[in-house]
């Protein structure tokens, strides 16, 4: 199941996507997230995350136990 939240807050466009999947938490290798798919995936977050810098904005990862969630603040 994949949840997603938009909403406004103040000036910023506040994202939230959240993916539940079961298992573990995912692995960080160098303050990376590492694609459970193996070689020659994972690249979609280091795009979002450039896409997000150079717009002005913040993005915050997390891995808990079933759910991987992704935060971002966009200014507007």
């Amino acid at each position: 199941m994949i949840r997603l939240y938009m909403d406004m807050k103040n000036t910023q466009l506040y994202i939230c996507f959240t993916n539940f999947a079961p298992g573990g938490k995912l692995r960080k290798i160098g303050g990376r997230f590492v694609s459970a798919k193996g070689a020659g995936h994972g690249f979609g977050l280091m795009r979002v995350e450039q896409i997000v810098a150079r717009l002005g904005g913040y993005i915050s990862l997390n891995s808990e136990d079933g759910a991987f969630t992704a935060e971002i603040l966009l200014p507007q």
